[in-house]
């Protein structure tokens, strides 16, 4: 019993350290195979972290995409504009084109007729002047073979034709050749010359034609060079009104957020808090404490702050009418007069009124101005007429004038004032 039992353990253990050997194979294994599951999870980990990193990225870029695409946006609406602008200028200028090369046609035309008829009277005159030229000879050859002539009676004095009347009461035979053909030589001459100050006239006009013609060319190239000129000047002022607005909006921003930071900490909202309800007592107490160092010192410090704020606004409201007074466009805003010069255009007119002498239009009232306004007793009431006008009109999207302000200059003014 006791051999079976010891080799029954001796197997058992046997078994027990083949088990064992596997079992622990089997955990390097398993060990291998963690290892190779830390380096793939640290590997994912890695590429999550460059794929969060991308994506960041990304995101990033599709930002500053989008803000690039918001302000190509803007440049597009603004070059939009401004093509349109430049398409309204150039059809102005194609129009006045197309008038003076109408005209320039119509000259031209004229020119080619007044030509024409010049050519065709030179060949009539040619003609007449050869016609002219060969009577002359035949009319020299025959008094050059002169006949005998009748003696004058009175039946051939007063029954013969004029002109051979005057030619044989004008011819005597001891007279010569040439005192007999005289009348014929003065006659042609007469004609060639008529014929000569005719062509003279027409080369006369033929050169003021031409000359008129050389005008209106110049004209026409003027003409183009100043609407030119005038295409430039726009757009120099419309890169001036750009930056006058830009300037006024960063203005207005500014202020804007004083406003809300003054807002937001409650400095306005403190001061309607503390404010109560006015009375005889309250102020007969207020009186009481005019004494009290303390009281008088809050008083100051808050007539203080009153001062700087209102020294703030005012110096601000300067800036802005001071932009604004230097504008010719926009000097009309500040007309505290429209309102009722429009009220008196609205009521009918009875009869129209003597036309004002020259001495009482010397003395014509100045219109209304920012300088008027000041020194006016309502001048809360010009401010706000003022300002309101500008809110309608919508200034800070208007067209203010090519004028490039300095802000010291206008802060220095305005510190002046």
């Amino acid at each position: 019993m006791t051999t079976y039992t010891s080799v029954d353990s001796l197997d058992f253990i046997k078994v027990m350290e083949t088990q064992i050997a596997k079992c622990q194979q089997s955990n390097i294994l398993d060990d291998v195979r963690t290892i190779e599951y830390l380096g793939l999870l640290q590997e994912n980990k890695e590429k999550y972290r460059e794929l969060c990193n991308q994506t960041d990225y990304f995101q990033k870029q599709i930002l500053l995409m989008k803000r690039e695409n918001a302000c190509l946006i803007k440049t597009q609406q603004r070059l939009e504009t401004q093509i349109y602008a430049q398409d309204q200028e150039l059809q102005s200028t194609a129009k006045q084109v197309m008038t003076l090369t109408r005209r320039n046609k119509e000259l031209e035309s004229r020119l080619d007729t007044e030509c024409q008829h010049y050519e065709a009277d030179r060949l009539v005159w040619y003609q007449t002047e050869m016609e002219l030229n060969s009577a002359i000879k035949k009319c020299s050859l025959q008094n050059s073979q002169p006949r005998r002539t009748r003696s004058a009676t009175a039946s051939n004095i007063f029954y013969a034709p004029n002109k051979g009347n005057s030619e044989s009461f004008c011819y005597h035979p001891s007279l010569p050749s040439s005192s007999y053909n005289r009348p014929s030589s003065d006659g042609v001459q007469r004609s060639q010359e008529f014929n000569l100050s005719k062509i003279q006239a027409q080369e006369r006009l033929l050169k003021s034609l031409t000359s008129e013609l050389e005008k209106q060319k110049i004209a026409h190239l003027a003409s183009i060079h100043e609407q030119d000129e005038q295409l430039t000047s726009i757009t120099a002022e419309l890169q001036s009104i750009k930056e006058l607005n830009h300037t006024l909006m960063e203005d207005n921003e500014g202020y804007q957020m004083l406003l809300t930071e003054k807002t937001m900490s409650g400095e306005f909202l403190k001061k309607v808090e503390q404010e109560e309800n006015m009375s005889l007592a309250t102020e007969m107490k207020r009186t009481s404490f005019v004494n009290d160092p303390v009281k008088i010192q809050e008083l100051t410090d808050e007539n203080k702050t009153l001062k700087e704020s209102n020294k703030a606004l005012s110096l601000y409201m300067n800036k802005i009418l001071l932009k604004i007074v230097g504008n010719h466009d926009l000097v009309d805003v500040l007309n505290i007069d429209i309102e009722a010069e429009s009220e008196k255009e609205k009521c009918p007119l009875v009869s129209a009124p003597n036309p004002p002498s020259p001495m009482q239009q010397q003395h014509r009232a100045r219109r209304s101005t920012i300088s008027t306004c000041r020194n006016s007793n309502n001048q809360e009431k010009g401010w706000t007429k003022a300002l309101k006008r500008m809110t309608v009109m919508g200034w800070s999207a208007g067209k203010p004038s090519a004028l490039n302000y300095n802000r010291e200059d206008i802060t220095t003014t305005a510190t002046l004032e």
